[in-house]
């Protein structure tokens, strides 16, 4: 869909309130954005208007490859699980294949991060233990 300047939102830490602790979920990067005015993430450059590109540095984020997936699926496995209110040890570790099939995935979806983040999600409701289970 085209960017929409209504689409724009803040993003603070959680705990701190403040924009010096801001984690980044596509690069699970702790950045300081306390200096910055906007921050504009985007599949694509195509559909932002040239008066508003214009005025943006543009910093491109290359893809994580395969050994690189995990840390972002790890982040998405942590942030959905504590979302669902549910404790880590309540949540089966993913397998290798189910991490290979993610990575299918996001090839096949265009290295979509919200896609993934969306089979996450369901994987982590499919993975929990039953309390009788748990250590």
């Amino acid at each position: 869909s085209p960017w929409h300047p209504s689409s724009t939102c803040t993003k603070v830490h959680p705990r701190t309130g403040t924009a010096t602790g801001y984690v980044d979920p596509g690069t699970t990067f702790r950045c300081d954005i306390s200096y910055v005015n906007w921050l504009l993430a985007g599949n694509s450059l195509e559909t932002i208007p040239a008066p508003l590109k214009s005025r943006l540095q543009i910093v491109h984020i290359r893809q994580p490859k395969r050994s690189e997936f995990s840390v972002l699926v790890n982040s998405l496995i942590a942030s959905s699980t504590k979302k669902a209110g549910f404790h880590p040890e309540f949540v089966e570790p993913f397998s290798k294949s189910e991490f290979d099939a993610l990575f299918n995935a996001y090839e096949q979806c265009g290295h979509d991060v919200r896609t993934v983040k969306r089979l996450v999600d369901k994987m982590v409701m499919m993975s929990l233990k039953p309390p009788h289970l748990v250590n």
